[in-house]
């Protein structure tokens, strides 16, 4: 009976291994660096906000196109890997670029996700000011339909 708990517990081992090993290999878990992190070329800004209204999950949108907003908000972005556990990440923003990914990203008050192939693959730290930008133009930008996040 030994042999056979030891047999059992050696190929459990080996498949939760294997498991693991495919799962980092997997493309969706890779970290994008490199180009796909750079923010030049950027064309539109589309930030989104998901909330619970009268029971049903809606989700807003709005767009900065004009060239001196968009350099604007751009320049906030010197990301630090970090992120905090601890935030709610209710907003979204995508970075559309004139030819390559757009790079998607969930936030919230202090950090930011990076998101690849609906994952989160990334963590930063929310870069000084950009917050604070992104609360003035969303005012303007979802209206009556903004639930503003209260900063920790």
């Amino acid at each position: 009976m030994n042999a056979q708990k030891l047999l059992i517990t050696i190929f459990g081992t080996m498949a939760v291994a294997a498991f693991f090993v495919a799962c980092s290999r997997h493309e969706s878990h890779t970290i994008p660096s490199g180009p796909e992190l750079s923010f030049q070329d950027i064309t539109n800004i589309v930030f989104g906000e998901t909330v619970r209204e009268d029971h049903e999950r809606k989700h807003y949108e709005f767009a900065v196109s004009d060239a001196e907003e968009i350099r604007h908000i751009v320049s906030f972005m010197h990301l630090e890997a970090g992120g905090n556990d601890l935030c709610m990440y209710p907003y979204s923003i995508t970075f559309q670029k004139s030819s390559g990914q757009p790079i998607t990203m969930i936030f919230g008050s202090c950090s930011l996700h990076l998101i690849a192939n609906g994952h989160v693959v990334f963590d930063y730290d929310m870069p000084d000011g950009f917050y604070g930008t992104f609360r003035g133009l969303a005012q303007k930008g979802f209206g009556a339909h903004w639930h503003p996040e209260q900063a920790p």
